[in-house]
């Protein structure tokens, strides 16, 4: 009897393996399907988020929401494009928001405008102080810096049309 238990058991498990299967298969259409009707275009692992026409207009700098990764930051800097995390990985604060806008240095480091650590636009390191716009309290130091962290970068390719892809 244990036998024909493990078996069927077995096989309970298969059924719901091959139902997850289907289900992330389902998941992978419903976003392909979302991100047509918000107008990004997703192939092969590429996002079209923007064009070089829309970011000159933006002047060099453009937020785009995705499905996938969140906000991206998209920012021209020194006639290449790259994309980035919107979210400062030190308290997840915005780069680029309503209010905050970060700065891009000579030396091509965006810099959270809240806290002023500087990280470098092509791999996302952190260059310089970590957080050296946080106060220094007496006996305490800086409150709420934590460890250094990269900000998450993503490849980007133009097409001949003009169009910017970033694969999320």
């Amino acid at each position: 009897m244990a036998a024909f238990s493990t078996v069927t058991n077995a096989a309970k498990l298969s059924g719901r393996h091959e139902l997850n299967q289907n289900l992330v298969g389902l998941n992978y259409r419903v976003s392909r399907a979302h991100a047509a009707r918000s107008n990004l275009a997703v192939t092969a692992g590429w996002t079209k988020l923007t064009s070089q026409k829309e970011l000159s207009a933006a002047g060099g700098r453009v937020v785009i929401k995705t499905e996938q990764q969140g906000k991206v930051l998209v920012q021209e800097y020194k006639g290449e494009v790259y994309a980035v995390s919107n979210k400062c990985p030190h308290l997840g604060l915005p780069l680029q928001g309503k209010i905050l806008t970060a700065e891009i240095t000579d030396a091509g480091c965006l810099v959270c405008p809240a806290h002023k650590s500087a990280f470098d636009i092509k791999t996302g390191e952190p260059k310089g102080e970590w957080c050296p716009g946080m106060p220094s309290l007496p006996l305490i130091g800086k409150p709420m810096t934590g460890d250094s962290a990269p900000l998450p970068t993503y490849n980007v390719r133009v097409t001949e049309s003009g169009e910017i892809e970033v694969e999320l």
